[in-house]
C-alpha cells in the first residue's frame, strides 16, 4: 500500500472523514487505497492553533490538538480523482488553493484502532501494514 505523510491535525481529520480534499504540488498517477501517516513535525499544530474555526471544530468533536499521535500511520482512505486547484473555489478552507497545485479527492476514510509507528517520507511512499 502507498502512504501519504500529512501534518497534524489534518492527518487525523482525514482518517475521521472530516477532511476530504488535500492539496499537493504534484499530480500522482496512482489511484486507490492510501495509508495516512501523521508527520512527526509540530509545524501543522502551530498553524492550526491560529485558526479559530479549526480549533473550535476540534473541540466540538472532542479532539485535543496537543494529544494527537505523531510519527504514525493513523488509518487509510481512497485516493480518487485529482484535479487542478481553483484559487476562486469556495472550498479554500479544505486546502491550500493556489495556482500550480492539485486537489486530491479522498473518500472512504477508516481510522485504525491504534496508531502504527512509522517513519514518513515526502510524496507517496510504500508502506506495509504489520500483520496482527
Amino acid at each position: 500500500m502507498l502512504a501519504l505523510t500529512v501534518l497534524q491535525p489534518w492527518a487525523t481529520l482525514i482518517v475521521l472523514g472530516h477532511k476530504t480534499l488535500e492539496t499537493r504540488k504534484y499530480r500522482p498517477h496512482y489511484r486507490g487505497p492510501i495509508a495516512i501517516h501523521a508527520s512527526r513535525s509540530d509545524r501543522g499544530l502551530e498553524w492550526a492553533a491560529r485558526c479559530a474555526p479549526l480549533v473550535s471544530f476540534m473541540h466540538k468533536h472532542g479532539l485535543d490538538m496537543h494529544l494527537l499521535p505523531m510519527g504514525a500511520v493513523l488509518g487509510e482512505c481512497q485516493l480518487g480523482d485529482v484535479t487542478e486547484t481553483d484559487p476562486n473555489s469556495d472550498l479554500q478552507a479544505n486546502g491550500w488553493f493556489i495556482d500550480s497545485r492539485y486537489t486530491w479527492h479522498l473518500s472512504d476514510a477508516i481510522a485504525y484502532p491504534s496508531p502504527i509507528k512509522a517513519t514518513g517520507f515526502v510524496r507517496l511512499w510504500p508502506w506495509e501494514r504489520p500483520l496482527v
